[in-house]
């Protein structure tokens, strides 16, 4: 074989290599990033179907006050996409024109420091909008992982904030939501800085439970619970030693089961009094 034939047959094995490698990064897309709807009337009604439409800030975006008639075609863009476990959705750092909202499944908002530890900032409920901080700074310095199978939605930030400063039942949900998540940092920075391992776990699970139960997503004090040792330690600054010796310890007086990542506070009173929970 001459050397132009090899040469020839070279850049032929180079391209087929390449055709393979962009079939697999689209095929990798497909599964893992944008999936969307097909056709506005399935936006429509997939948002009218949601379970927790009305929990947070997209029942007042695509209301239209009957709450048993599908929200508004017009209302504002929506772009829906899904996510499998331990992928990143947004990433720290990286520019964005988009307000993300969690519309199935659970994900967590953290930051990476330089020496590799990790805090977990917030865990993320369907309803939830990613964080308030991202309707008005197209940079965030957190990242966002999908924790379970995540479906979520993106509407346009510069439509979002029109509807803020038209539509009053926006504002109102969104100030009730910018409440929350600062009376939920202030409890953090108490927890981190002040209250003892046990009292940290302890409120830990309790304010997500009634997170979930304001959803509907809790049945005889039992809910989803996904989380392992490590979700816990890097939310609470514990180790996942430490937090596994908490934690048995609950389960061995009785106060928690958990099994098939559902969790059941079997000891309600003396859970709240560990957890000084009023």
């Amino acid at each position: 074989m001459d050397s132009l034939a090899r040469t020839r047959l070279g850049k032929e094995h180079q391209e087929a290599a390449r055709s393979l490698e962009d079939r697999l990064i689209e095929r990798e897309q497909f599964k893992h990033d944008s999936l969307r709807a097909e056709s506005t009337d399935e936006k429509v009604w997939a948002c009218h179907s949601c379970a927790v439409r009305n929990s947070g800030v997209c029942g007042a975006i695509l209301s239209d006050g009957d709450p048993k008639s599908p929200p508004p075609r017009t209302a504002i863009a929506q772009d829906f996409h899904k996510s499998h476990p331990r992928r990143n959705i947004c990433d720290a750092g990286a520019d964005s024109n988009d307000v993300i909202v969690i519309c199935t499944g659970w994900a967590f908002r953290f930051v990476h420091l330089p020496d590799g530890r990790r805090q977990t900032l917030s865990f993320l409920l369907p309803g939830d909008i990613v964080s308030v901080g991202s309707i008005f700074a197209g940079k965030r310095n957190y990242s966002v992982q999908a924790l379970t199978k995540l479906s979520y939605c993106k509407y346009r930030r510069a439509e979002f904030e029109n509807l803020l400063m038209t539509k009053p039942a926006v504002l109102r949900s969104f100030a009730a939501i910018s409440a929350a998540e600062q009376e939920r940092a202030e409890e953090a920075i108490i927890d981190l800085g002040r209250r003892t391992a046990s009292e940290r776990i302890s409120r830990f699970i309790l304010s997500l439970m009634d997170r979930l139960a304001a959803r509907g997503m809790v049945r005889d004090l039992e809910f989803d619970f996904p989380l392992r040792q490590q979700h816990i330690a890097d939310a609470v600054g514990l180790t996942t030693v430490h937090v596994s010796r908490i934690i048995g310890a609950f389960r061995q007086a009785g106060l928690i089961e958990i099994s098939g990542g559902r969790l059941k506070i079997a000891g309600l009173s003396e859970f709240r009094r560990i957890a000084d929970w009023k």
